[in-house]
């Protein structure tokens, strides 16, 4: 079995797509670096926090599909 490919965010933040949403790849460090860059750069950004539950609600729900995949950073929830 291979795994998806991993392709890069808005910021060239490594991602993961699961179940369609594209989850950032990074540790807290990292993940406060990119909110960091996403206040530096001005603007409105969303920051979706992702949990298994909400994966599966989107599968059917393209409202929050494309909330996923409208936002800046999508992070990954335990």
């Amino acid at each position: 079995m291979t795994s998806p490919a991993v392709s890069q965010g808005p910021l060239d933040i490594p991602t993961q797509s699961v179940l369609g949403a594209s989850v950032a790849l990074l540790d807290m460090g990292e993940t406060l670096a990119a909110v960091e860059q996403l206040v530096d750069s001005g603007g409105q950004h969303l920051i979706a926090t992702v949990d298994s539950s909400g994966l599966v609600i989107a599968q059917d729900d393209s409202e929050l599909a494309n909330i996923y995949e409208g936002a800046s950073l999508c992070t990954a929830d335990s």
